[in-house]
């Protein structure tokens, strides 16, 4: 499976540029991140929608869950460093980024479900905060991702 490229973002003068808005296509939220090597936005940073595959730009340090650019954080599996995790202390959310500009193999939908390790560890991160709540947001393989 091909990386997605700058042939799937929507046209620039299009593009929201706001982390927390929904893409411009379909209104759902983000799938994962990723700061890609493209030619003429290399290290830039994409949000990635899992329903309509719309990319579309968003700041490298900011919750694209709560726009929060206060507590933020990473982590990682050990081994996997081109996939992390962003933590938001603000809003206790989650969203995963990967390094494209790394490994342009990594493609938004299959590494978001080939590392579900990697949600495990960040969902037990939230999970105290989340108990007692019905309802949560889910990755593209069902995962919890950020408490509504």
């Amino acid at each position: 499976m091909s990386a997605i490229g700058p042939k799937s973002v929507v046209e620039s003068g299009t593009i929201l540029g706001e982390a927390a808005k929904p893409p411009p296509v379909c209104g759902s939220p983000p799938m994962t991140s990723a700061v890609v090597g493209w030619p003429n936005a290399h290290n830039t940073r994409f949000c990635a929608c899992s329903l309509c595959g719309t990319m579309w730009n968003v700041v490298r340090v900011k919750c694209v869950l709560c726009t929060s650019t206060d507590g933020i954080s990473f982590r990682e599996i050990d081994g996997a460093s081109n996939v992390k995790g962003e933590t938001c202390e603000k809003c206790r959310g989650y969203a995963k980024i990967l390094y494209q500009v790394n490994d342009p193999a990594l493609e938004p939908m299959a590494d978001d479900v080939a590392t579900l390790g990697l949600d495990m560890l960040l969902a037990a991160r939230i999970a105290p905060i989340c108990e007692g709540q019905r309802e949560h947001r889910c990755n593209a393989a069902g995962a919890l991702l950020h408490p509504t």
